[in-house]
């Protein structure tokens, strides 16, 4: 079973967590899927994180709020 970028947004937007990884999906997408999760408190954990850049980070933060966390190892 393939899960879409969009089936991760309906899950997000239910309150659904989660934990991405950066190699997969794009800024761009784990945007979308951060914007659906805002309000929810679902939390978002995006692993290999150190692939964005600084402002990248901070775009997903602002965009669900805070509940996200990056890993940087």
């Amino acid at each position: 079973m393939s899960i879409t970028t969009e089936d991760l947004e309906e899950l997000a937007s239910l309150g659904g967590g989660m934990i991405l990884d950066s190699k997969i999906y794009n800024v761009d997408e784990l945007l979308k899927i951060a914007t659906k999760a805002k309000g929810t408190n679902a939390r978002i954990t995006i692993k290999h994180a150190l692939s964005f850049t600084h402002q990248e980070l901070n775009q997903i933060a602002s965009a669900c709020d805070g509940n996200v966390i990056f890993d940087l190892s």
